[in-house]
């Protein structure tokens, strides 16, 4: 009964009527194949095998030719149609007219229905379950026509643009002026931090070139990392990290050139992107010294008017003087790094202390000369807001460098608010003296520290050579234990 419901309601009328897509000729076409098939069957049946009618007889009944076939090549309202036809014919031959209760009841017996009922069942079963596949392409044709309805679109805006272009060209942003505005604002980023030289290129475009919404992607390992966006809220920033080559941008890191909307549908395997074309309409790569793709900004968001030729060349150019910029930075950083001397605070690097310290406990060993090493540390230093720590790093490092000796060797150490000293030709008594009047000048200094907040608290701790010790690291590490600061085997197990 259920199937029989499926087989006469409204809705599966409806779906017959949707599954022949090429409209009501071509649905007559396959009824009228249906119909003159059986004709022919019975014409055979009449002409030759009169002896026979309905050719009942037959090892293989004809009709299953044209119900079969109507079923699996046209669908369910095909196969239905046929199977129906089928069970009629034989039924009409069976009782030649209609039926008796009686003569119902007969057939019933001698299983005389079992063939039309196959024909029916058999048209509907194998009908639905092709009526699936042709489902399934009507689907894909309505996707394929909907795609192919998107790129005449997108080529239509292409070609207007063209005509749009080569008109604005002749007259935006192509005077001296502008360049020069643009020039006087990249030079403030010689004194920037990388973070404010990104923040300061897109703020850049957006206020001289009218881009409106744009994002900066440096390339770390296997993802594209955000580093400043403009034009986008939280929740459009909060996702900062792209697999490789999951994004669009991995376009630019193959072709090493500035790709715009046009440039993009060029390249032939460019449509695995097709979901990021309407949001991106221009990237432009920033380059490392090297000369490879670090990074690249995406123009994502830009007034019709303002997007073409002149435009995008002077937002290569902000984007090349952001890349120098950066080169420039990183370069300042490495060569700070590479000097023994700290310019903030005037005093040496935590790199050379180790380096410093071995080779003055060997001469000290040598010469049988006395050598004292020096740990200090600010507790509690990371609470301390940023001003208040700079305050508190340059106050020590005064009072260091006014109460040491002049061969002293101040160091800053591995952690902020960590420092260090190597004092040559000096006990351990001497320092230790030193470091009674540093400590009582320190309180002095920070007695008027506010009393809601924590205290600033400097811990130091003094250490001597024995000449029965194996290298400096037992001169070092009885300091830093006594100071609170993990040793050196404990430092390297952490860092391994």
């Amino acid at each position: 009964m259920a199937i029989l419901k499926k087989l006469f309601s409204q809705d599966q009328g409806k779906a017959s009527r949707a599954e022949l897509p090429e409209g009501k000729r071509k649905a007559g076409a396959v009824f009228s194949e249906i119909f003159i098939s059986f004709l022919v069957l019975d014409c055979i049946n009449f002409l030759f095998f009169r002896d026979d009618p309905g050719f009942l007889r037959a090892p293989l009944h004809p009709y299953w030719l044209v119900v079969l076939f109507a079923a699996s090549r046209y669908g369910f309202v095909p196969g239905l149609t046929a199977g129906f036809l089928a069970s009629v014919q034989i039924l009409l031959v069976l009782f030649r007219g209609i039926p008796t209760k009686t003569e119902f009841e007969k057939i019933l017996e001698v299983q005389g229905l079992v063939l039309p009922a196959a024909f029916f069942f058999a048209g509907v079963f194998l009908g639905e379950l092709r009526q699936k596949y042709l489902n399934a392409e009507e689907d894909m044709r309505k996707a394929l026509k909907e795609k192919s309805k998107l790129f005449d679109g997108m080529k239509k805006q292409l070609e207007m643009s063209e005509k749009v272009k080569e008109v604005l060209e002749t007259r935006i942003v192509g005077q001296t002026a502008t360049v020069k505005t643009l020039y006087e604002t990249a030079r403030k980023f010689e004194a920037l931090s990388p973070e404010e030289i990104c923040r300061g290129c897109l703020e850049m475009l957006n206020a001289h070139l009218h881009v409106q919404g744009a994002s900066l992607y440096f390339l770390e390992g296997e993802y594209w990392v955000l580093k400043s966006a403009v034009g986008k809220t939280a929740e459009q920033v909060v996702e900062g990290k792209i697999s490789r080559e999951k994004s669009m941008m991995a376009l630019v890191l193959r072709e090493k050139r500035s790709l715009a909307v046009k440039d993009i549908l060029n390249i032939p395997d460019s449509d695995r992107y097709i979901e990021e074309y309407n949001r991106v309409l221009a990237m432009i790569p920033v380059y490392s010294s090297e000369g490879a793709v670090a990074g690249v900004v995406n123009v994502e968001k830009m007034d019709f008017l303002n997007f073409h030729k002149a435009n995008l060349q002077l937002i290569e150019l902000v984007v090349d003087w952001t890349g120098k910029a950066l080169q420039n930075v990183r370069f300042y950083r490495d060569a700070q790094r590479k000097q023994i001397f700290d310019e903030d605070y005037q005093i040496y690097h935590f790199q050379h202390f180790e380096r410093v310290l071995r080779l003055e406990f060997l001469r000290a060993v040598k010469y049988r000369l006395p050598l004292s090493v020096l740990m200090g540390k600010i507790n509690h230093y990371g609470i301390f807001e940023e001003p208040v720590q700079r305050i508190l790093s340059r106050t020590i490092i005064s009072l260091l460098k006014r109460d040491l000796d002049d061969t002293d060797m101040i160091f800053r150490y591995r952690y902020d608010g960590t420092f260090s000293a190597v004092c040559p030709m000096k006990s351990r008594e001497a320092l230790e003296e030193k470091l009674k009047r540093l400590l009582n000048e320190f309180e002095e200094a920070t007695r008027g520290a506010r009393s809601d907040g924590p205290r600033p608290d400097f811990v130091v701790a003094a250490e001597e050579i024995d000449f029965r010790m194996a290298d400096y690291r037992d001169l070092l590490n009885p300091a830093l234990t006594r100071c609170g600061l993990k040793t050196l085997a404990e430092n390297h197990r952490a860092s391994s």
